[in-house]
């Protein structure tokens, strides 16, 4: 098979492999030793600050509390709200938050706002459940930007009003049942201004990408704090719920908008043991840890690469569905088994990374089957939701490679956000090599919109058919 050049595509084992031995004494390909000497502890990235760790634990606990429904005080300069995530959020939480008659706000994206039926400005129109809809005027698309390509999220904050029903909450954020769209709506909402850019604050929108990192749907639930609040001057009903429990937690939006890259700096490499796989007895499991996350990501080492040479490496991000069930609605299983043979020819590594539905986890996806089911595609299904079409973050993968002694890549993909990701941290991707799998009914739609929409290099005259009955 010829191969591409990617500038044109823009536990203890008896005996070490290479790689491993690379991995304790230092490798000149990886650009310096790994024995813990420069990097922190033995398999590990550059260690973060004091003050980085300090912020991602800060993170990640504010993350926990919002998916156990509980508010969280976010702040972003002088600027200090409580938010709760619509998705989670208790009977108890909406009471507090509307306990001294402040003003409520609810946080989303303007396609899902409007798609709901309880905001409706007129503009111009994006496809939103098989038909067209007017939503706010985006800003006009940057020189060089791809017309194609997915406009950026636009959040709206829309002001509640006093005598709003918390049970109301799900229809807007798009849970609950899949009744059509602003079925239920008796009232609109008004937003903060004439430009949707500016009707949300910096709070509020670091508040939305909390909800992300929480892998929730990204519709919060604020109310400001009063100077009182704030400066700690007085004492404030706010501060602590009213059952006596501790006030909450506090993040800054800085913490948050750090928080993908002091996660990956946290990685930590914690055990490995050989585990044969059918076809490829010679493999072994590497199992690295997020240390402020406490998510889980491994490298499936096959064979014996040559960290000295160009390593064939796959990055592959966990499918539940597709990867243990065989789903026929993506391509990730037969993907996930193609890499793992095609490693086996002449060794190689596959990352198989905790980033579930592009970054959006489980529940999120199957709420995307969903509305595709409805005659959105693939990246408009996550958009409906509130989410970005492609939520993954590969500095993780960076690290992962870094620490297992890889610097020269020969990457199999079919993505080039993956091959920008891994040469702008510096690893060098000196060839791309394709990947596919079969296409049929059920994914014939996911697969044409990774290639029209995202960018995606597939030749999919060249995916092998898989028929199904029916």
């Amino acid at each position: 098979m010829k191969l591409e050049n990617p500038s044109a595509d823009d536990a203890a084992s008896p005996r070490p492999s290479r790689l491993q031995a690379a991995s304790h004494a230092g490798s000149p390909a990886a650009g310096g030793p790994l024995d813990g000497s420069s990097a922190g502890a033995a398999g590990r990235g550059p260690r973060p600050s004091s003050a980085a760790l300090r912020a991602g634990i800060r993170v990640d606990r504010v993350v926990g509390e919002l998916r156990r429904g509980r508010p969280v005080r976010l702040s972003a300069g002088q600027e200090q709200i409580l938010v709760a995530a619509v998705e989670t959020m208790l009977p108890s939480s909406w009471a507090v938050l509307a306990h001294d008659g402040g003003e409520l706000n609810i946080t989303l994206t303007a396609e899902r706002a409007q798609a709901s039926g309880w905001y409706r400005p007129g503009a111009i129109s994006v496809l939103a459940d098989a038909a067209r809809a007017p939503l706010p005027l985006a800003a006009p698309p940057a020189a060089g930007v791809d017309a194609d390509a997915p406009a950026p999220l636009l959040p709206v904050s829309l002001r509640l009003p006093a005598d709003f029903e918390p049970a109301q909450l799900a229809e807007l954020a798009g849970l609950g049942s899949h009744a059509a769209d602003g079925a239920g709506a008796t009232a609109l909402l008004t937003g903060h201004g004439d430009s949707p850019a500016a009707q949300t604050t910096p709070a509020m929108r670091a508040a939305l990408e909390l909800a992300r990192l929480a892998r929730l749907v990204p519709a919060i639930v604020t109310l400001g704090l009063p100077a009182t609040a704030v400066n700690g001057s007085a004492a404030s009903s706010l501060l602590a719920p009213a059952d006596g429990d501790p006030a909450y937690l506090s993040v800054s939006a800085d913490d948050v908008l750090a928080y993908p890259q002091d996660r990956a700096s946290s990685l930590l490499r914690v055990s490995e043991a050989p585990v044969p796989l059918a076809g490829h007895e010679d493999s072994r499991f590497v199992l690295f840890r997020e240390t402020v996350a406490d998510l889980e990501h491994v490298a499936i080492v096959v064979g014996r690469p040559d960290p000295s040479e160009p390593v064939l490496v796959r990055l592959h991000s966990s499918c539940l569905t597709g990867d243990l069930f065989a789903s026929l609605r993506c391509d990730c299983g037969d993907q996930l088994r193609g890499a793992i043979d095609r490693l086996g020819e002449s060794g190689g590594i596959l990352l198989y990374l905790a980033q579930e539905g592009r970054g959006i986890g489980l529940a999120n996806k199957l709420r995307a089957y969903a509305r595709q089911d409805a005659g959105l595609d693939t990246i408009d299904a996550d958009r409906y939701l509130g989410f970005r079409g492609d939520e993954r973050n590969f500095a993780v993968a960076v690290q992962m490679l870094k620490a297992l002694g890889i610097a020269r890549i020969r990457l199999l993909t079919n993505n080039p956000s993956k091959i920008a990701a891994l040469r702008a941290a510096g690893l060098d991707v000196v060839e791309r090599l394709p990947i596919g799998g079969h296409i049929n009914r059920h994914n014939e739609r996911y697969i044409t919109t990774k290639r029209d929409r995202a960018g995606h290099l597939i030749d999919v005259s060249t995916l092998p058919a898989k028929r199904q009955a029916g």
